[in-house]
């Protein structure tokens, strides 16, 4: 996990309180932050709910969600790791291995990966994908295509987490990004949150998630 999140989960420990809940035991604190941040993540890239994938899409959304969560620590960049992109096309400029794709596919989107393709901006080796950020930022200039009020200041916000079986949570809240109109700072976009997690092989993960648009004024 980056190490910039890892810290902003022990301030978030100390500064903020819980959120309502029913009786029973909660994912902690920390959980909760990693999952919120998630959450943010997937609401950048447009989702809205979660839904059966293609394989092609499954990669191809583990790898995007990916890099907008961990950026630079999930992968090799060519400029500091030339000879590992011997024979490897110059355009593409860095590599995440196919482990990571694999857990995301898997905690964040409920599917098992089980074919590998190569899809536009990538090139598969057998263990990981080639990447040419010029053609995933091509349409917008943003990498993985995300529109500029995408990359605006977030918040997630978890207003209640119920328990509705053994290991199972549901969660409510809202999800907002910010931005400064005539010197003050305004919520630009909002959406209501309804997920449910769980825990499984030790960790915390999404069952499904839908997000609601809410109209701004």
């Amino acid at each position: 996990m980056n190490k910039v999140l890892l810290l902003m989960v022990l301030v978030y420990q100390l500064l903020c309180p819980l959120p309502t809940f029913a009786e029973g035991i909660l994912p902690s604190r920390a959980e909760q932050f990693v999952m919120k941040d998630n959450l943010l993540v997937l609401w950048s890239m447009g989702l809205t709910k979660n839904a059966h994938k293609s394989q092609n899409e499954l990669c191809r959304d583990a790898l995007f969600f990916l890099i907008l969560s961990e950026g630079s620590v999930c992968g090799l960049d060519r400029d500091e790791h030339p000879d590992f992109f011997q024979g490897i096309s110059e355009e593409y400029q860095g590599y995440v291995p196919k482990d990571g794709v694999e857990e995301i596919a898997r905690t964040i989107f409920g599917q098992e990966v089980s074919r590998y393709e190569d899809f536009e901006g990538t090139y598969f080796d057998g263990n990981g994908y080639f990447i040419d950020f010029s053609v995933l930022s091509d349409k917008t200039g943003n990498v993985c295509n995300l529109s500029s009020d995408d990359l605006l200041p977030g918040y997630a916000n978890v207003e209640m987490i119920e328990p509705i079986g053994e290991n199972h949570w549901e969660m409510f809240g809202s999800l907002q990004r910010f931005r400064e109109v005539d010197g003050e700072e305004i919520i630009w976009k909002e959406a209501r949150f309804h997920v449910i997690v769980h825990y499984q092989d030790g960790q915390l993960q999404l069952k499904s998630f839908e997000f609601t648009e809410q109209a701004m004024g």
